[in-house]
């Protein structure tokens, strides 16, 4: 058997990703601990994901924002998601980052912030993070653990 050629053309599919959203990302603990707090009872960050979505939301809802899991995998790579802004994309999976459109944080960004600051009581550490590419604020706050703003293609 020849290794392939460079000129015979990429026949991998494409997955197509039609939508951005961007909004503040945490782990299915931290989401979890958060439901947990605002519910008064234990939940399971994995088994009770549509419960800890439901919480969430009664909460956010108000202040003009989303809350859904995110992730190609769930629940490897699975997190949750409070939804700031989103547009229309075309673009695909496993893209390279550097095309995406990154959103920028702005009013309601600020707004959502300052909910997550007043809705935990432990420190944290703030992770600002622009599409795929990391950097971190020294910045330790008290609130929701665990979130970073992110830009998300979504099918």
């Amino acid at each position: 058997m020849s290794a392939p050629s460079k000129y015979q053309p990429n026949t991998a599919r494409r997955i197509p990703r039609r939508n951005r959203w961007g909004g503040f990302a945490m782990s299915p603990d931290t989401a979890g601990a958060w439901a947990s707090r605002l519910l008064g009872e234990e939940l399971h960050p994995i088994h009770d994901l549509h419960t800890i979505c439901k919480v969430v939301l009664n909460v956010v809802r108000p202040y003009r924002v989303n809350f859904k899991i995110i992730g190609e995998v769930w629940p490897a790579e699975g997190q949750y998601m409070l939804i700031t802004q989103s547009a229309k994309f075309d673009g695909y999976k496993g893209m390279d980052p550097s095309s995406i459109p990154q959103f920028e944080e702005g009013e309601l960004e600020a707004t959502a912030r300052r909910l997550l600051e007043e809705q935990g009581t432990s420190d944290v550490m703030q992770h600002f993070q622009l599409g795929f590419q990391w950097s971190t604020s020294d910045t330790t706050i008290s609130g929701v653990k665990d979130y970073r703003f992110i830009t998300f293609l979504r099918d």
